[in-house]
C-alpha cells in the first residue's frame, strides 16, 4: 500500500515537470516568432532578389540601372578620351594649319596651265584649252562656280574659237562635273598625318612638307603647303597599281589680290540654254 503511495506521487511530480517544461518551451517558441515578426517588419522580404530595378536621374531625365557606376559625366569622359586619342594621330602644327587654312579665302594660282580665282564660295577659272563640243555649240574656255548655291557657268571668249560676231552667251552646266577641291580645301582633309620638314620653301615662300594617308584611295603621299597661308603648293605620290609617280602643282599662288570683278561673269553676256 505504501508502495503505490509512492508510485502514485512519484507519477504526479513528473507529470508537474512535463507540464512546467511544455509552457516553458511554448513562451519560447512564442519568443523566437515575435523577434521573427520583428525582423519582417524591419527588413521585409523580396520575392525576386535579382531584379534590380532602373534608377532615374532627376537632373538629366536619363535612366541608367541601379547599381551601374556609369554616369552620364563618365560615359562624356570615354568620349572626350577616344577624341582625344584620334586627334594624337594629328600633330599640334598640322592642326594649326589646317585650323588657319579656313581662313584664306581669297587667293589665285595655276593649275596646269588653267588660271583660278577664288574669292569665298565663288571660283572663276580660264582654261588654256577649250572645253566643250563644237559640234554641240558647247565651247567654252571660263567658268564660274558659285559654292554657295551649287551651280555652275560656263562661255566662251576665246576669239579663235567663237569667232568675233558670236553672240555673248553664257549658260549652265552640271555643277557636280566642275566642282573641285581647292589647295586650301586639300588641306582641311588631312588624316593620318606626320610632319617631314618644317624648314622648307616653295616658290620662294617657307613651306611645311606632311606625309599622309589619303583616305580615298588609301596612298600615303606627300604634301607641301605654305606656312604662313596654309594653301597646298604640291601633293606628290608613287601609284604602285600604275607604276607610276604623280605630281599635282599649284603653281605662283598670290594671296589676297582678288576682287569681285575677277569672280564675275561679264556684265554683257546674256543667259542662255544648250
Amino acid at each position: 500500500m505504501e508502495i503505490m503511495k509512492k508510485t502514485a506521487l512519484s507519477i504526479l511530480i513528473i507529470l508537474a515537470l512535463a507540464l512546467l517544461a511544455g509552457c516553458g518551451e511554448e513562451k519560447v517558441i512564442d519568443q523566437i516568432g515575435a523577434d521573427e515578426q520583428e525582423k519582417r517588419e524591419i527588413y521585409p522580404a523580396t520575392v525576386e532578389e535579382d531584379i534590380i530595378e532602373p534608377s532615374v536621374d532627376h537632373k538629366e531625365g536619363a535612366v541608367t540601372p541601379a547599381g551601374s557606376d556609369e554616369t552620364t559625366e563618365e560615359v562624356e569622359g570615354l568620349l572626350q578620351e577616344k577624341l582625344t586619342d584620334i586627334n594624337k594621330a594629328i600633330p599640334q602644327k598640322i592642326k594649326e594649319l589646317m585650323e588657319k587654312s579656313e581662313t584664306i579665302t581669297n587667293y589665285q594660282y595655276f593649275f596646269g596651265n588653267d588660271e583660278y580665282f577664288v574669292k569665298d564660295d565663288v571660283i572663276h577659272i580660264i582654261f588654256n584649252e577649250n572645253k566643250g563640243d563644237l559640234k554641240e555649240n558647247t565651247l567654252h574656255n571660263e567658268a564660274l562656280i558659285d559654292r554657295s548655291k551649287k551651280k555652275a557657268y560656263v562661255w566662251c571668249t576665246d576669239k579663235t574659237y567663237c569667232g568675233p560676231n558670236k553672240p555673248k552667251l553664257y549658260w549652265e552646266v552640271n555643277y557636280s562635273e566642275y566642282n573641285f577641291m581647292t589647295p586650301t580645301q586639300l588641306l582641311q582633309n588631312l588624316s593620318n598625318a606626320k610632319i617631314i620638314n618644317e624648314e622648307t620653301t616653295c616658290e620662294r615662300k617657307k613651306c611645311t612638307e606632311i606625309e599622309f594617308k589619303d583616305d580615298a584611295d588609301g596612298i600615303t603621299k606627300n604634301i607641301w603647303i605654305f606656312t604662313y597661308n596654309p594653301a597646298v603648293w604640291k601633293v606628290q605620290w608613287y601609284d604602285a597599281s600604275k607604276g607610276k609617280e604623280f605630281i599635282d602643282l599649284y603653281q605662283n599662288t598670290v594671296f589676297f589680290s582678288v576682287k569681285n570683278e575677277d569672280v564675275m561673269i561679264p556684265e554683257d553676256y546674256e543667259l542662255t540654254t544648250k
